[in-house]
């Protein structure tokens, strides 16, 4: 099996490697770009408040969608 099979063989699997190795804000330009951005919750409470991006149902929809 090829690393790239191992780590991006499927959208699932691509959606854990974004999400385990911390990449999803490496990928896009900034949290105001982010499809889930609200400023309180990602501002104001990123301390206390997990990131909305860090779930594998937010990642494939985002990977599913297209850029503007």
């Amino acid at each position: 099996m090829s690393r790239w099979s191992k780590l991006f063989g499927s959208p699932t699997d691509a959606a854990h490697t974004i999400i385990d190795k911390g990449l999803f804000y490496d990928l896009s330009d900034q949290c105001d770009s982010c499809p889930k951005y609200n400023y309180e919750r990602c501002v104001e409470n990123f301390v206390t408040e997990p990131c909305l991006m860090d779930s594998e149902d937010a990642v494939l929809e985002w990977l599913e969608g297209e850029d503007s």
